[in-house]
């Protein structure tokens, strides 16, 4: 059966990715060096590129003295990762301008510690905008960049612990169902006013957890690129994530409260991920969704409207979704609100669908207009002047 857990889900993410500020206090190379030296004989520097190894215990501190240490420097500084497992708590990146990169894959992992991290358990939506994350305020989050100009690449991250966190709530849900929220809302969360984020070959794992009250899972959003601040305001920038995987998480690749961005996931892999691709609420936006395979999931790919921050639903914006294959009981949802000057292409997909139990290969929601659709499959179309081509 269908449902509207999407709806929930990147509520979900506009409501934990409030709040945080952007900070531009650099320092100079020679404070910098200083300061991976005091990191540890884990952490060393060579020129403008810190690497680190794992310690086999506990990483957080080097991780996140690496990160200041770069971003201290006021240039574009590369960290690679050693091979290895990189156990950690919570990281906050503000400002980081380079590159962050293990050495593949099957070679740097990066994990929890394998206990409940500590996290706020504040109900970020009905209580307002919580302060910036860390310190007393650790939020459900495993690494949160605020802004920044970055790269991420080359290694997985995976967490495997039932109950990640301590506990959170938002919405009041905690008195719905009776207790708190022991997921993380994200692996990766990207805030601030603007930010530009790649992501490459990056392996986001998570596990089906049947005591998770909500999803089902331990991960609620892979990596998600979202609006925050007063209103919440949203972002602006680019987000890209490519030739990466989703493995058993509530949402892959998620892009809410967009303005004046370009948005493009391409060429990656979903098992067991209810939905790979949520994008909602956009102005001035491009967005492409190309080459995917996505599979065993509730719908492949979702365009809705979340209207939890300054935007809601879509405006200025292009939208193409091209070339993905998917298996899934719904192929591709588009039920956002679509204002003046949306632009809307479906083409050249290769869609599997739950027909037996009423799935379609594109559902066009009531709020969609003068979207192209080519496709072979069935097409549910609730909008206006959408134009559907059928193909054999």
């Amino acid at each position: 059966m269908r449902t509207h857990l999407g709806i929930i889900m990147v509520l979900f993410s506009v409501a934990c990715g409030s709040g945080m500020t952007e900070s531009s206090n650099f320092a100079s190379s020679g404070s910098s060096d200083l300061r991976v030296a005091s990191c540890g004989s884990s952490v060393s520097r060579n020129a403008d590129v810190i690497q680190v190894r794992p310690t086999g215990a506990d990483d957080t501190g080097n991780l996140q003295c690496a990160i200041d240490a770069a971003v201290a420097s006021g240039r574009s500084t590369s960290i690679r990762l050693a091979a290895g497992t990189f156990h950690t708590a919570q990281i906050v990146a503000k400002n980081f301008v380079g590159q962050i990169a293990g050495s593949g894959t099957a070679a740097t992992v990066i994990t929890t510690l394998g206990t409940p991290m500590f996290v706020t358990r504040d109900d970020f939506f009905s209580h307002g905008l919580p302060t910036p994350p860390g310190g007393n305020n650790p939020w459900p989050s495993l690494i949160a960049f605020i802004g920044g100009d970055f790269t991420m690449s080359d290694l997985t991250i995976q967490v495997f612990d039932p109950t990640p966190t301590t506990g959170w709530t938002i919405f009041g849900l905690d008195q719905v169902f009776g207790r708190l929220f022991q997921t993380l809302a994200h692996e990766i969360v990207i805030v601030g006013l603007s930010a530009h984020a790649v992501f490459e070959r990056i392996k986001l794992v998570g596990m089906n957890t049947p005591t998770d009250p909500l999803f089902g899972n331990n991960v609620y959003n892979a990596v998600i690129f979202v609006g925050e601040g007063s209103g919440p305001a949203p972002i602006t920038g680019r987000f890209e994530v490519r030739d990466s995987a989703f493995v058993e998480v509530a949402a892959g690749a998620v892009a809410v409260n967009v303005q004046d961005a370009t948005v493009a996931i391409a060429g990656n892999t979903s098992q067991r991920t209810s939905n790979p691709v949520q994008i909602a609420d956009l102005d001035r936006t491009a967005v492409t969704v190309a080459a995917n395979r996505f599979q065993d999931g509730s719908a492949g790919i979702q365009i809705l409207d979340a209207c939890g921050g300054a935007l809601c639903g879509f405006s200025n914006t292009q939208l193409l979704v091209v070339g993905n294959r998917l298996a899934e009981f719904d192929g591709i949802e588009i039920t956002a609100t679509f204002a003046s000057g949306v632009s809307c292409a479906v083409l050249g997909n290769d869609i599997h669908y739950d027909a037996d139990n009423g799935g379609v290969a594109v559902l066009l929601g009531p709020a969609t207009k003068d979207c192209l659709v080519v496709t072979k499959g069935a097409v549910k179309d609730e909008g206006t002047g959408n134009r559907v081509i059928k193909i054999p």
